[in-house]
């Protein structure tokens, strides 16, 4: 071989070890980097798990203040024609003073001055008790011991039998425009298998349903939701009620100031109202 062969050849075997070397240090490299992201994960692994066990600490630390570690309450009866509903409260105390009373307290929300249940002292301090209120009211409650030196109360639950009557059923209604046309949505959803009401599903069952399109005070359009259901799928758990429609609107109604109304009515002879002039 010349000179110049032997130089070439010199220069490739120079290259392909340079190669090798720079290989075996990237798979060096990439190795360590393999195991710092195992490190990573590890550690990752390793806060969860301590954030965990601080969160549960803290449970039982916040668990060992509280003066009423167990407490429940349950819906006994409730009787729509006479607007009641009995509830059966039950509680344990962590602790008791020997000449203390206990009692319930209870106050229609917004209300200052509470309705008071004295109750006999349990040894075990284990508590029940079964009231009757107001089924169109919310409540709040409280349990109370007062001794002659001394009171100690906490919060035992928030009864909002209003609340939940009022908004038991879901009404979503908006309008899009598009064009010359303004598109009208509504979708009801009235779930049946309320647990919180031991009531016959009819009378949670939706009797009428209607939406209204106005502009301003002029109505444009009634529509019964009911007959033009478009909801096909059934469900054994609730009433659902579809609606779409796009709608022609007069070049004398401004399109910004429509205003969709729906209007429902239960068994129980409650109205749900949604009103909406939300344009997408």
């Amino acid at each position: 071989m010349t000179k110049k062969e032997w130089m070439y050849v010199s220069i490739i075997g120079a290259l392909i070890m340079t190669n090798l070397v720079m290989y075996s240090k990237l798979a060096n490299v990439e190795r360590t980097l393999e195991n710092m992201q195992f490190e990573v994960q590890n550690t990752n692994h390793s806060v969860q798990n301590i954030s965990t066990q601080v969160h549960q600490q803290m449970n039982e630390m916040l668990q060992e203040q509280l003066w009423i570690p167990k407490k429940d309450y349950q819906v006994m009866d409730a009787n729509i024609e006479e607007n009641t509903i009995t509830v059966n409260f039950e509680w344990t105390l962590r602790e008791l003073n020997e000449d203390a009373v206990v009692s319930l307290l209870y106050r229609e929300e917004g209300e200052e001055n509470w309705q008071e249940i004295q109750m006999e002292n349990e040894r075990d301090l284990n508590y029940h008790l079964s009231q009757t209120f107001s089924l169109d009211k919310n409540y709040q409650t409280q349990i109370l011991a007062s001794s002659e030196n001394h009171k100690r109360s906490e919060d035992l639950f928030s009864l909002d039998f209003k609340k939940q009557m009022e908004h038991h059923m879901m009404i979503d209604a908006f309008l899009n425009v598009r064009n010359e046309d303004v598109v009208l949505n509504v979708h009801i959803h009235n779930p049946t298998d309320h647990k919180f009401l031991n009531v016959e599903r009819e009378k949670l069952s939706i009797q009428k349903a209607s939406a209204f399109l106005y502009h301003e005070d002029d109505m444009i359009r009634e529509i019964d939701l009911m007959e033009n259901n478009q909801h096909a799928k059934p469900d054994p758990n609730a009433e659902n009620i579809t609606y779409h429609e796009s709608i022609t609107i007069d070049e004398k109604y401004s399109m910004r100031e429509l205003e969709v109304r729906v209007l429902v009515e239960d068994g129980l002879g409650m109205e749900h109202e949604k009103i909406t002039d939300t344009f997408h």
